[in-house]
């Protein structure tokens, strides 16, 4: 989990040791790009070795928390050498009736205009052929295989998730004064926005949308019997529903090395059933406490009283007012329970 303000950039790597494949999934608020040791710094070091191929890209959602990041990185000349073999993003051209039978706003404009632009490969994966990341309400949950044996099996969003979103979507992006899917105008307008600018030396906040939330993509990735459950700022409805298909699938409970905590940490994203569903050793929280204040203690308080087997162990980006108190080493012993901060961490001590 790179730091990332009060957003999400969340690098997966996965292989032999000399060989990893390598996922990006986000790439935090726009503020949060260049700042020492963001998503910039580390793709400048990977491309500095030679590690510029990604198996995968993933937006989960519109909210300028999760995109913002990725619209910079496009534009970065300094990063130009970065090759993402595919890009997972629901754009309002996924959101067409004829292509969903059912995303929003104005970020997203500017993303898709960008992928457009570039010629980047976008929801090719076989299994998708540039329709959309989404789940269907029957049958088995969608698997798609990725390079060495990985498997990414969706979780969210439903067709109910990107139905809810579209309107959402028209209407933020007709305020704007520009129309969906009006590659030109959003390239111009991006244009304009001096904060996704390329980072000094080279040549913004809104509170969250219930709907884009809604329309996270959430997945589970496995390689070789280890999972990892990725989910964005999904809602915990969505998430329990996919999860309950998937153990009638494969078996319950779901065993998961780590568990990315949806929405950083928001209560209202978290529930008792969906940590049952779940066997994790690890949660893990992505946010700074900037802004919205997460995690909520509340979250981490229903994770101690829930958690399906052996000590649960949370893991922190940013050592933080609101991260702090749970490093204190007898209220770990006493609620039975480890946590992880990055070494030396002091980032976010004065949010």
């Amino acid at each position: 989990m790179l730091p990332a303000g009060h957003g999400d950039a969340l690098l997966v790597e996965y292989g032999q040791t000399g060989a990893e494949h390598r996922i990006l999934v986000d790439g935090g608020p726009y503020y949060s790009y260049d700042e020492p040791g963001g998503l910039r710094e580390k793709l400048n070091a990977l491309q500095d070795t030679g590690k510029t191929d990604f198996e995968l890209l993933v937006i989960t959602h519109v909210d300028s928390d999760h995109i913002d990041g990725i619209i910079r990185l496009l534009q970065d000349p300094e990063l130009a050498e970065l090759v993402f073999k595919d890009i997972w993003f629901n754009d309002w051209k996924q959101l067409q009736p004829k292509a969903t039978g059912v995303l929003a706003g104005v970020h997203g404009e500017f993303l898709g205009a960008l992928l457009d632009a570039h010629k980047l490969p976008w929801n090719s994966h076989p299994k998708l052929a540039g329709g959309p990341v989404m789940v269907p309400d029957t049958g088995d949950l969608p698997s798609l295989d990725l390079a060495a044996g990985a498997i990414v099996t969706l979780l969210s969003p439903g067709p109910a998730e990107l139905v809810n979103l579209r309107k959402d979507w028209k209407q933020s992006v007709r305020r704007a004064g520009f129309q969906p899917g009006d590659r030109q105008s959003a390239l111009e307008e991006l244009a304009q926005r001096a904060r996704y600018g390329p980072p000094k030396g080279v040549l913004g906040q809104q509170t969250d949308d219930a709907a884009a939330n809604g329309s996270s993509i959430a997945f589970l990735i496995e390689y070789q019997g280890r999972r990892l459950l990725l989910t964005g700022d999904a809602w915990p409805s969505v998430l329990e529903r996919s999860l309950d298909r998937y153990a009638q699938q494969y078996g319950s409970p779901v065993a998961v090395q780590d568990f990315k905590l949806a929405h950083h940490g928001s209560f209202s994203n978290l529930s008792k059933r969906l940590i049952r569903a779940l066997q994790a050793d690890r949660y893990l929280l992505s946010s700074s406490s900037q802004y919205y204040k997460h995690p909520d203690a509340e979250a981490i308080e229903l994770i101690l009283q829930h958690h399906n087997g052996g000590t649960p162990t949370l893991v922190f980006n940013y050592l933080s007012p609101k991260t702090k108190p749970w490093a204190d080493k007898e209220l770990q012993k006493e609620r039975g329970y480890k946590a992880l901060y990055p070494t030396g961490a002091t980032w976010g001590l004065d949010s």
